[in-house]
């Protein structure tokens, strides 16, 4: 039978750190967006103009994106490998998407909302979070 095989509970207990490491990375980098998400509209966008205050969360959001795949990779005891680390940022990055996603109609009042909000610069910007979010797992942790 195939639950018999040897190896095989290694690799469901291997998937399930992956997947347990992906969701709690998720949930740190959504706690992290909503809290830098209000410094940025209620201090930086007054203080410095939308043009200059989106941007400026950039480097706060790459700090948190390298503490947050440092802890959730530790916490979970996710393989050190590169594959199960790129599939854990992988999965945690679809599943970012998906609650910005989801969560556009009620914050922006659409999901359309959500893709004009972006300039060529936040949009640049965004994709280099995003790939960054990505391979963060890979990054940190080796060993």
């Amino acid at each position: 039978m195939m639950w018999q095989t040897p190896g095989c509970g290694l690799v469901r207990f291997e998937t399930m750190r992956i997947i347990l490491g992906a969701f709690v990375y998720f949930l740190l980098i959504m706690i992290a967006g909503f809290a830098l998400g209000t410094v940025r509209e209620l201090l930086f966008v007054p203080a410095f103009g939308r043009v200059v205050g989106e941007p400026l969360e950039t480097p706060f959001m790459l700090m948190a994106i390298a503490v947050s795949a440092w802890a959730a990779t530790g916490w979970c005891r996710v393989p050190s490998d590169v594959r199960h680390r790129l599939e854990m940022g992988v999965l945690s990055l679809a599943l970012v998407l998906v609650a910005e996603l989801g969560l556009s109609p009620f914050v922006r009042g659409s999901v359309e909302a959500w893709f004009d909000s972006f300039t060529p610069l936040t949009l640049a910007l965004a994709l280099v979070l995003w790939a960054t979010h990505a391979v963060m797992p890979v990054l940190v942790r080796r060993g």
